[in-house]
């Protein structure tokens, strides 16, 4: 377990990084911290049928949408721990747990004890899955595998904000992929902590990119308190991902 903490926009942030859940004991988790959790779907196939057994009626059915048996597992797995993870949080069995979504989708666990509500949120690209958790504060969380983007400028240019796009092209061309990356999942864990889905245009808010600088929440159009709202935060969950978590801030 890796541990960090943050001081940012008047609160402070204690970041536990978990590898491979245990599922021992009920885990403490208080206010103004965060857990995250990385797994790897190569080392997690080999359980897949304990996946599956806590799995909603419903999420078998979208699992078995899927063409390829690759997505149709990752699906799987990433439920089934979800499910898993939440599960040493609260007093229920995976299988228990309930959810219900937002208008954009975003699931929420329904029934938290003592009028408190556990956050959470998800993401996976190639063999990781990462998953974010807090009490009584949204989060958003997200990964990418980092490989070369052949019109990632034409990318930036259409979805970043003007104020991005000047960033960008002032990187060194040796870092702009990783730039890219840097403003792709910091977008995408902000929206994804919102619960906006596709509602909120990518370039109505800006985000810091520069490799080596901190990550921050810089605007929101029309919002200019939101940025003392949030606490946005970058990190490599393994070598060639990017990762990023936003969490509301109180």
């Amino acid at each position: 377990m890796d541990e960090q903490s943050f001081s940012d926009n008047g609160f402070s942030l204690h970041v536990k990084i978990f590898d491979e859940p245990a599922f021992r004991e009920k885990l403490p988790l208080v206010d103004n911290e965060v857990h995250l959790y990385r797994i790897f779907f190569s080392r997690q196939k080999q359980h897949l049928g304990d996946f599956i057994r806590v799995l909603s009626d419903d999420e078998k059915i979208d699992a078995a949408r899927f063409h390829f048996q690759t997505d149709r597992e990752h699906f799987i797995i990433s439920h089934g721990m979800l499910r898993k993870v939440l599960s040493q949080y609260l007093d229920v069995e995976p299988i228990g747990l309930k959810f219900s979504y937002g208008v954009y989708r975003k699931p929420v666990l329904e029934g938290t004890p003592d009028g408190c509500s556990l956050c959470f949120n998800m993401s996976h690209s190639h063999d990781i899955a990462l998953f974010a958790l807090a009490w009584n504060s949204r989060i958003g969380v997200d990964v990418e595998y980092v490989h070369f983007i052949p019109d990632a400028e034409v990318i930036a240019k259409r979805f970043f904000a003007p104020q991005e796009n000047i960033a960008f092209s002032a990187v060194p061309p040796n870092k702009k992929l990783e730039a890219f990356y840097n403003c792709w999942t910091r977008k995408e864990a902000f929206l994804k902590a919102m619960g906006d889905g596709l509602s909120r245009r990518l370039d109505s808010f800006t985000v810091s990119l520069v490799p080596e600088e901190p990550a921050r929440l810089l605007s929101v159009e029309g919002e200019p308190l939101e940025t003392s709202r949030w606490h946005l935060s970058a990190f490599k969950p393994a070598h060639q991902y990017v990762g990023a978590f936003a969490v509301e801030g109180n």
